[in-house]
Formats: C-alpha cells, structure tokens, sequence
C-alpha cells in the first residue's frame, strides 16, 4: 500500500500538481536526520513535500495505536488547506477526518479518496488466522467505515471491489476501479542495465519470498518437487525478499531442507532493494515465479509486466485483470503444484513475453481522466465561511454529567468551548456532588451558561 501511494503522488506531483505526501510512523520513531534526508529527496528528485507527523499537539490520552495516528491525521488535515485528500486504507488513517465530515465538522468542499489495495480483513482471510488483538480488530473497523463513508473508494482491481461487496461491505456509491502505479524509483531506463535477449533460455527460477502465507512459498517447494522428477537440465533455484515464519517454521530453514531434494543450485538473497531486485530480473535469464495462494494485484508482477521480465503465477484474485487475454494461457496456472511445475517446465523450454491488460501509459491515462473528472465537479468554497453547506448544520446536545470532578469539569467545558461546529448547546448534570469546590464551580459556572442558553442540572446522587 505505502508503494501504491507513493507511486500516486509522484504521478500528480509529474503533472504539475502541488503534492504534499503525509507520513504517519509510529510516533517518535523517526530520527531529526532520517526526516531530513527524506524530505530533501522527496523534493529534489520529484518535487514533493514530505511532512513527518512524528506527533500531534491535540492528542488524548485515551486514544493509543492506530486511532492515535488517525485523530492526529485529522487534526493536521484541519489547520492545512488541500482541494483534495488520498487516503491509503490500510491501517485506517482516514478514519477520524471521514467521520468529522459526516458530522460536519470538516470542510465539505474537500474530497476524501480512499485508496484500498490489501484490508486487514482481507489480509487476514487470505493468510489464513484471525484477527489477532483489539488493535487489529479496531483496524478492521476503521478501514470498513472508510470505504463506506469516503467520497470515493478507490480500488486497485474489481476482484477487490467485488470481495468487498461479497463481504457486505456497503462501499461509496462513487466505488471505482484504478491501477495502482509503480514508484519512480522502480523504474529502469533500457541502458540502465544490460537487458537479456528474450529469445535464450531460462536457466533460473526466482521466486519473490516472503513471511505471508498467502505468498505461496510451501505451493512453491511443491511445484519444485514435481519439476525435480522431470527437469534434466541445470538450474538455479534463487529467492528474494524477508524471511519470516510459516506455521512456525523459519522460511529461510525451510527452503534449504526442502532443497534437498531437488536436482538445482540453490542461492538465497534476502536483502536486495526493489531496484536491485529489477535490475537482477531484467539483466539475467530469469523466469519469475509467483505462486500466490491470494492476491490482489501485487505490484511484483505489474514490474514484471512493465519490464518485460518472464514470469509463472497462479490464477487468483486480481491477477489476471493485470494479464492481456491473449498471455493468461502461457503465464497463468491453476493453484496447484503439478500444474505450475508444468508451466514452468513450457517457459524453460520456450520462454515467452507476457503483456499486461492495461500499458503503463494506459494506466497514467485512466488516472489523468480521474483528476479531469475530479477538477469538473468541484465546485470553490463559499467565501469567508468554514462551512461550505447550503443550509444551517444540525443542532446538537452535547449531555455531560459530574461529579466531584471540578478540574476535570473545567477542562472538558474549555474543549466544548473551543469546538468550531457553530450549532450546539452543552447540559451539565451534576448527580450529586459533595465537595464544596465542586458546588462553588458549578455557581460560578451559572452566569456563563445562561449567557449562551446552557443548562445546568442538579439532581441527587443516584450513582
């Protein structure tokens, strides 16, 4: 998802559009350096803003994780002034702004996208456990309300949109499907390394690792397996990507024993960059296998699509919507070992170029009529006014109750008092306070509240 999104702001930064890239990590992870370097980047190189949130002035206590990052989002996005605003779904960050608008309390004018590529839920089901701890639980959540209340839900594929629906999700009305687009960074001019003649055999298989069951790395050994007990010629078996664990077996271990018993050379390279990873593929006689259990539209093979890299995967998810119709019979296979090892045993013996659906010039076409559509049908603010509606918000009773609280009392009276939303009334019921501050506040309290049609309520202790 964070590739997605910086691909996205590089393209409308390339269009001449004034980009600010907002980053949430945790808070205080960040060192003064690292920020500066990355901004500096950020900016020479594409002509981006780059703001770290590293922490926000407005936090309550009470709020931890991800609703942390979320409420701070939402306070940053308030004291800035963007016509529009891109959500990336995963981790729920436009949660709080979302939920402000519904309630009126953020700029109508201002376009909320949502930009959805892999759900928690979804990540869950696909890598077979449950959500693991409240704070998952409360992603799941927010990323839910985001793709049902956001102005438009942007997904990367219609197997998405569709397992969204399936799943009962009542997703935007404005629900629609665009590619997601590659990083700058990703990409490689033709003399930037010396490119394979497509027409030489394939004498390595590379297979994009990874911690996620999803990823396939058992269905993969299996696939080998069955290619070991036909493949005569010599072969090298490579793997790339972070090692992590698989039913509780490290994914590094478990590939050297299964090695065993293949007929191939086997090389492990766990620490490559994307780039690195593409200039291994592109320079090299590799033939690229992706044995996806689940997927969505994996941004490894959009790379090998638009690099022109050989490539094997499993027919599943949104795949196939990134294939040309004519290129699914030679690159994909069922999600099973036999029929893999038996498409990677066709491409060895005849590699073949695979095209995409959709040409990456195609993809920045269909995103540059999402920003006409988007610039036709804004309409500016209304002058001078915060809110742009054409009639009165709703009116709103805010209940607060108290007792023997008087410093906190005070504190939460101060932050009603500063809220911008211009149509509310506060009642304060005090159930039966003893303190004598307590009852002093509250007489002090009565002329201010008169003033502005409050009412104070004091009842007996009934709790």
């Amino acid at each position: 998802a964070m590739a997605a999104t910086v691909g996205l702001a590089q393209y409308f930064a390339a269009q001449g559009d004034a980009v600010t890239l907002l980053w949430v990590p945790p808070f205080e992870s960040v060192d003064d350096t690292r920020a500066y370097k990355l901004t500096q980047y950020f900016f020479n190189n594409h002509l981006i803003t780059l703001e770290i949130l590293k922490s926000s002035p407005h936090m309550l206590p009470i709020l931890w994780g991800t609703e942390k990052s979320s409420a701070a989002v939402y306070y940053h996005l308030k004291e800035q002034s963007f016509d529009a605003v891109y959500f990336a779904l995963e981790g729920g960050l436009g949660y709080y702004t979302i939920l402000a608008k519904e309630l009126g309390l953020f700029e109508s004018h201002r376009k909320l996208h949502v930009l959805a590529n892999a759900p928690i839920t979804w990540q869950a089901a696909a890598d077979r456990h449950f959500l693991e701890d409240l704070a998952q639980v409360t992603i799941a959540h927010m990323e839910r309300y985001c793709a049902e209340q956001a102005d438009s839900l942007i997904c990367s594929s219609g197997y998405l949109l569709g397992w969204m629906k399936q799943e009962g999700w009542g997703v935007a009305k404005n629900a629609t499907v665009l590619p997601a687009l590659r990083p700058f960074e990703w990409r490689l001019l033709s003399d930037a390394v010396a490119i394979r003649d497509p027409d030489e055999p394939v004498d390595e298989l590379v297979f994009f690792a990874g911690p996620e069951f999803h990823r396939g790395l058992t269905l993969f050994c299996d696939a080998l397996d069955a290619l070991a007990k036909t493949h005569t010629g010599r072969l090298t078996v490579t793997l790339m990507g972070r090692f992590g664990k698989i039913l509780g077996e490290h994914t590094g271990g478990m590939v050297v024993r299964r090695a065993r018993r293949w007929p191939f050379d086997l090389k492990i390279m766990p620490r490559l960059t994307d780039q690195q990873i593409v200039s291994y593929l592109k320079g090299r006689r590799c033939l690229a296998v992706a044995t996806y259990l689940s997927a969505n539209t994996p941004l490894d093979i959009a790379t090998c699509l638009e690099e022109g890299i050989p490539f094997v995967a499993t027919d599943v998810g949104g795949i196939a919507e990134m294939i040309a119709k004519k290129s699914r019979v030679h690159a994909l296979a069922q999600r099973k070992a036999a029929a893999i090892a038996e498409k990677i045993r066709a491409a060895l013996e005849a590699p073949l170029r695979i095209e995409p659906e959709t040409q990456a010039v195609e993809k920045y076409a269909l995103w540059s009529r999402h920003l006409d559509d988007l610039a036709s049908a804004s309409k500016p603010a209304s002058a001078g006014t915060k809110f742009a509606t054409s009639k009165k918000p709703p009116f709103v009773s805010i209940v607060m109750v108290h007792f023997d609280r008087p410093d906190y009392l005070l504190q939460a009276i101060d932050a009603v008092e500063k809220q911008d939303y211009p149509n509310f009334e506060l009642i304060l019921v005090d159930d039966g306070s003893k303190l004598a501050e307590s009852h002093r506040l509250l007489d002090s309290l009565e002329p201010r509240f008169k003033k502005r049609g409050w009412k104070i309520l004091r009842k007996e202790n009934k709790y």
